[in-house]
């Protein structure tokens, strides 16, 4: 598998810096887009397998400096990303075989003896090329889709998919230092044939400070045009105020919580052809993710 923890990708360039024009790359023929959340379940650890999951955790752990707690790992749900995925699968298209399939994540998967990778590249139609992307905060969908683009480019109409995930169990981010905690289980999908459907234009901007993030989406904002819905992540929370209509994602929900807005919305949209616009800021990283989607 293909994996990134930086927002530069093949074929894309490094995102600008707050106050430049970012590369844009354009991912065609969006055809479905389907979002599920899980309730709590029981982790069905036990007997060899609490070892294994004990040393998984205390070595994620150790590499954030922290220490996983013995409570966090009794307390740990069972709804891995595999679990999420092998349950929201039999929603989607089946249609022709797929070519490539992206990840995208904000913490690591919760069960170590399970890859949602090498299961999803047997289960899927086709020879789908895995690609991965985390560490980024909420924008890892963002990435995650411009890869898509830069692998699609160029080529016969290629079939593609991205899932993104969030887990409501993070035993090494208890102090919050690598962003919004997730306290969902959730999994996104986004399906594109290449052809038919709509058109999704993503972008990157780095470097940007609290301070700007407003003034840039806001400027995202005019570029795009009256006929469209904007779509807002937690990190926009405070200038979204004054945008009148903002969908605004839920909190815990770092990297589904806007792509979950943007699934009741594409569920529902007017026959009007009205278009929406995803924006989301990640301050950690000083990341902004942009996501125009014109039908």
């Amino acid at each position: 598998m293909k994996t990134t923890d930086d927002p530069s990708v093949r074929g894309g360039g490094t995102a600008p810096r707050g106050g430049r024009a970012p590369a844009r790359r354009t991912l065609r023929g969006l055809t479905q887009v389907e979002s599920r959340s899980f309730p709590v379940r029981a982790p069905g650890w036990g007997g060899d397998l609490r070892e294994v999951r004990r040393s998984y955790f205390r070595d994620l752990s150790l590499h954030y400096g922290l220490e996983a707690r013995e409570e966090d790992l009794d307390g740990a749900t069972g709804n891995s990303y595999m679990s999420m995925a092998e349950q929201l699968l039999p929603e989607l298209d089946s249609g022709r075989p797929f070519d490539y399939v992206a990840i995208a994540m904000t913490v690591p998967n919760s069960d170590p003896l399970q890859s949602v990778v090498s299961w999803l590249v047997d289960v899927l139609p086709g020879s789908a090329m895995p690609l991965g992307v985390g560490d980024q905060g909420v924008v890892a969908p963002f990435t995650a889709l411009r890869l898509l683009s830069a692998y699609t480019e160029g080529e016969r109409p290629a079939r593609s998919m991205l899932l993104a995930f969030d887990r409501r169990f993070v035993p090494y981010f208890d102090d919050g230092r690598e962003g919004p905690i997730p306290t969902s289980d959730t999994v996104v999908a986004l399906v594109f044939d290449g052809q038919g459907g709509g058109d999704l234009t993503v972008a990157l901007s780095t470097g940007v400070t609290p301070a700007e993030a407003g003034p840039l989406a806001s400027a995202e904002i005019a570029d795009a045009g009256e006929d469209v819905d904007l779509i807002v992540g937690r990190g926009l929370e405070e200038p979204a105020a004054s945008w009148p209509k903002a969908r605004v994602a839920e909190r815990g929900a770092p990297c589904t919580g806007i792509w979950t807005r943007f699934a009741e919305w594409y569920g529902s949209a007017p026959e009007n052809g009205r278009g929406a616009l995803l924006l989301d800021h990640d301050r950690g990283h000083g990341y902004l993710g942009h996501c125009l989607y014109r039908p």
